[in-house]
């Protein structure tokens, strides 16, 4: 490399604009797409009627992710005896508080899970679904049946004079 050459890079990504362009001007046929990771997988189980079961399993990695953020939030916040304001190691909240971190963040994933499952399957429900909790915990997946009762189609015809 000669001396004196500098070369400067960007700290933040770039924009997908960008990465199309450059695709084009190289003559490739493909396009980039910002695309979410799922989360969870959704079987539909049985259909009896207007009664629908869902099978929702939740991958551990994103509830480590989700316990793992509301710690670090906590831990800013969180003020223990012993320990200056916003300096509590983690294990040390995770001992004290762990069960509600924990029941605090299955339940945010409960509904956010839930609500996603029956709009990707576009499944009115006209109660509330039930939620029978199959396997969780911490470090482990999460997998749930949901069963939930739609709202019926009606078919409407028009009146004629």
């Amino acid at each position: 490399m000669p001396q004196g050459l500098r070369v400067r890079v960007s700290s933040c990504p770039p924009k997908i604009e960008h990465i199309n362009a450059l695709l084009k001007l190289c003559n490739i046929d493909k396009t980039y797409r910002e695309t979410k990771n799922k989360i969870m997988k959704v079987i539909v189980d049985s259909k009896k009627g207007l009664k629908t079961n869902l099978k929702v399993f939740v991958d551990k990695k994103t509830i480590t992710e989700k316990i793992d953020l509301r710690l670090n939030e906590l831990s800013k916040k969180v003020n223990l005896k012993g320990f200056r304001p916003g300096k509590v190691p983690r294990e040390v909240l995770k001992r004290q508080f762990g069960q509600a971190i924990f029941s605090e963040v299955l339940d945010k994933v409960l509904k956010d899970t839930s609500t996603k499952a029956l709009e990707e399957n576009k499944i009115r429900p006209a109660t509330q679904p039930k939620i029978d909790l199959k396997k969780y915990g911490e470090g482990k997946e999460l997998e749930y049946v949901m069963s939930v009762t739609e709202l019926p189609q009606v078919n409407t015809k028009e009146l004629q004079n």
